[in-house]
């Protein structure tokens, strides 16, 4: 099958895409596979920091204050390992110059987090003179890039494919749709027609009532049931949904393809594709939706949680509570603040994490974050050692690095144009108020900044602080801890305030974890 292209939905100007694909590359389950047009950066290789590129795009970005989404992202996948990552790789810098990206900054990761092989593109949308991208009709640009790089004649593939699923049997319209798609099409029932649509158009089309009578000939094979219902029974339980569909596929020729309603992220349903036997199954006739879903043992739930606990026991100052969460995640299970082990969506508990280690990963957390800053002033150290809880001594005074210096200057640059709110949006930095003095800081990039150090002669910010830009208030530390912990415990208006953002790096609940997910990512 072909490779895809999927663009993404853009963001403002923090570049968050950039951030994410660099967390898979620390999970490793993703690689910073090409870096284009950045200059020196390119040069510096594994030495370059995700800031690093961030930074670089958003100096190019804010040549054209008019473009409020800066930042484009798309994906180009195929179907399991038709295309290695390096291929695509190499296609996504032909599709970069069919859509007009090809002279700017862009990154390209590989992933490998799912069965499917696929990358990810970043870049922006305004390029080096300041000037938009044009992006008009920019899907329909998109499908037809992908179709030209791949030398692909319409006409010719939906011919073979039609002919292939025409040796299928089926039972409902639903079904035959399931089948199309998983061959890559969007498929609509128009009228009398159902239409096969890909690269922007109707590739071609199969009359009602020929898929009606094809209908009322299928003929339910009980024993290949049965024999499906057998495998899920024997091979569900050891393992992972993904790797589960992986299995099925290269091992039985079945392939499974789930449903989801406009807007949700759960599925509701799924179908069975038998290719083996040319027959498509309603997923519930051979298991239903949630028996699948819950196949996995609870004792292997209680074991896999042990062994993650385990593995974060004992004194180290490298493991963290947001390792151990990440972790547990990655399992389908969360922590509560008090160390104990749910699985995820539920308060059904699976293990208990010893006080003492529980106490050690948090403190971890804490000063790692806090160290993470560079405070150069003895005021602002104060404010981070409060802040994160931590000890005075740990946090060192240096003297302004270059990342603050730019963040001042990106910051003075951009009110000329835009107000003190408006910035806060677009780059996402805070503003700390703390013993009469205000702070900026990105936790994004550890930078934290005096007023003082931001003010020119003509303003010193105090009026657009106070009038535009959103202030948080440091609490005492027994406030602050009060917060932490109902934070923790009960998952409430975690994006109100940094306190409870760095609540956030102790605890996860369900509804943040779903929030945290790769939007077009479906929950089976």
């Amino acid at each position: 099958m072909s490779a895809q292209a999927k663009i993404l939905s853009s963001a403002g100007g923090k570049f968050n895409a950039v951030q994410y694909n660099d967390r898979k590359r620390d999970g490793e389950k993703a690689e910073l596979l090409k870096v284009k047009n950045f200059g020196q950066l390119e040069m510096m290789g594994d030495n370059a920091r995700r800031e690093d590129y961030v930074k670089y795009l958003q100096a190019v970005s804010f040549r054209n204050e008019n473009v409020k989404n800066k930042q484009f992202h798309a994906v180009l996948s195929v179907k399991g390992d038709a295309l290695s990552h390096e291929q695509l790789a190499e296609m996504a810098e032909d599709y970069m110059k069919e859509m007009g990206y090809g002279n700017v900054p862009y990154l390209v990761f590989g992933h490998y987090d799912t069965a499917n092989n696929h990358v990810h593109i970043v870049s922006t949308r305004v390029d080096m003179d300041g000037q938009k991208i044009d992006d008009s009709f920019e899907r329909l640009k998109s499908q037809q890039a992908m179709q030209k790089i791949q030398n692909i004649s319409p006409e010719l593939e939906f011919k073979a494919v039609h002919q292939d699923i025409s040796k299928y049997s089926f039972s409902t319209m639903a079904q035959y749709k399931a089948l199309g798609e998983a061959s890559g099409y969007i498929m609509r029932l128009k009228g009398e027609k159902m239409e096969f649509i890909k690269y922007g158009k109707v590739q071609g089309t199969e009359d009602k009532a020929v898929l009606e009578e094809r209908m009322k000939a299928y003929k339910k094979d009980q024993k290949r049931i049965k024999q499906l219902r057998a495998i899920f029974h024997k091979y569900k339980p050891a393992m992972e949904h993904e790797a589960f569909q992986k299995f099925l596929q290269e091992k039985f020729g079945v392939e499974l393809s789930f449903h989801v309603g406009e807007g949700k992220k759960k599925a509701y349903g799924y179908t069975i594709i038998d290719h083996a036997s040319k027959s498509i199954y309603k997923g519930g006739e051979v298991m239903p939706l949630e028996s699948y879903r819950k196949m996995e043992s609870m004792e292997r739930k209680k074991e896999l949680a042990k062994e993650i606990i385990k593995q974060f026991e004992y004194k180290s100052e490298d493991k963290h509570f947001t390792s151990f969460q990440k972790a547990l995640n990655e399992k389908g299970f969360w922590a509560k603040h008090d160390g104990t082990v749910l699985i995820s969506g539920t308060n059904e508990a699976l293990a208990q994490m010893r006080p003492w280690d529980l106490e050690m990963l948090k403190a971890n957390t804490r000063l790692a974050e806090a160290t993470s800053y560079n405070a150069y002033s003895f005021e602002g150290a104060v404010m981070l050692s409060e802040l994160y809880q931590v000890q005075l001594k740990h946090i060192s005074i240096r003297d302004m690095d270059v990342e603050q210096k730019n963040f001042i200057n990106l910051i003075r640059s951009g009110m000329q144009t835009t107000s003190l709110g408006e910035l806060q949006k677009s780059l996402g930095f805070e503003v700390i108020q703390h013993k009469g003095e205000h702070y900026f800081i990105d936790r994004q990039f550890g930078i934290v900044v005096d007023r003082k150090d931001l003010a020119d002669e003509k303003n010193d910010l105090k009026f657009e602080i106070a009038s535009e830009a959103k202030v948080y208030n440091l609490y005492s530390q027994r406030q602050q801890t009060e917060v932490l912990d109902q934070a923790m415990e009960n998952g409430q208006g975690l994006s109100l305030n940094l306190l409870a953002q760095l609540a956030s790096a102790f605890s996860a609940s369900p509804e943040r974890d779903r929030k945290r997910k790769n939007k077009n990512q479906i929950q089976y």
